[in-house]
């Protein structure tokens, strides 16, 4: 289990280089890994909050996580932490894809 976010988004970029060619749309895996790096237990998002402050003090752009984990927790601390950790995972891959897109464009 990642334990800080760094550790995180390294795991999503791997899983990201390991599965990309099972992809038509890449855009999908981003989002699938994205929504996978996000842990379950709100401790380990927690966790991964105190590697990064920013995690606790930005506001996400796509509001409060929801979903079956947060069924009543949408407006929490946690709620929106976790939207940040997402938020940061896509933004991250989001970049890697592009970079590998311009080296294939420049071979």
């Amino acid at each position: 289990m990642a334990h800080t976010i760094q550790q995180v988004i390294e795991n999503a970029k791997a899983e990201f280089i390991e599965q990309q060619s099972n992809y038509e749309y890449p855009e999908d895996l981003i989002a699938e890994i994205a929504d996978s790096s996000v842990p379950f237990y709100y401790n380990q998002i927690a966790e991964i909050a105190q590697s990064d402050i920013a995690l606790m003090l930005d506001e996400p752009e796509l509001g409060a996580a929801s979903g079956d984990n947060f069924r009543g927790m949408e407006n929490t601390p946690v709620a929106y932490i976790a939207a940040n950790i997402y938020e940061r995972v896509q933004q991250e891959l989001f970049e890697l894809l592009y970079e590998i897109q311009n080296q294939r464009e420049a071979a």
